[in-house]
């Protein structure tokens, strides 16, 4: 299964950076940082829902029961997925373009164990997005 959408901006700006991976502790759940990178993961699944409702109204139900259920749209695997990114900047005020796959994968996969892939970035600035490409 191939799946396609873009991110445009962040949880918080249309036109913004996406977000990079946070690494947070347990007792760190309720600080902004934490409250920010929830709200961008949810950014993220909901690209991806709006794209799978646009495009396959069953396979859009079925990763939305999956994440109403699970948390996540896509469920483990044993077999090895790929999910390629394309980052365009809004200016150079940017995270780590391998935490911006971190994040990413952090937001659709319940078990990234078998997740290989790759990460691209444009040298245009302007707005914030991220292609991607996912292969289950």
């Amino acid at each position: 299964m191939l799946y396609k959408f873009t991110i445009v901006g962040n949880e918080s700006d249309i036109k913004g950076n996406p977000r990079p991976k946070a690494r947070l502790t347990r007792q760190q759940t309720w600080t902004t940082q934490a409250q920010r990178y929830s709200a961008w993961k949810k950014h993220v699944v909901s690209s991806f829902l709006a794209e799978l409702k646009n495009s396959d109204i069953k396979e859009f139900q079925y990763r939305y029961n999956s994440f109403i259920a699970n948390g996540k749209p896509i469920l483990e695997s044993d077999d090895k997925m790929k999910m390629d990114i394309k980052i365009w900047w809004r200016n150079n005020a940017h995270g780590d373009p391998e935490n911006i796959f971190g994040s990413i994968a952090d937001a659709l996969f319940k078990q990234d164990k078998f997740l290989a892939g790759s990460f691209d970035f444009s040298d245009t600035i302007g707005i914030g997005k991220v292609e991607v490409e996912i292969r289950i």
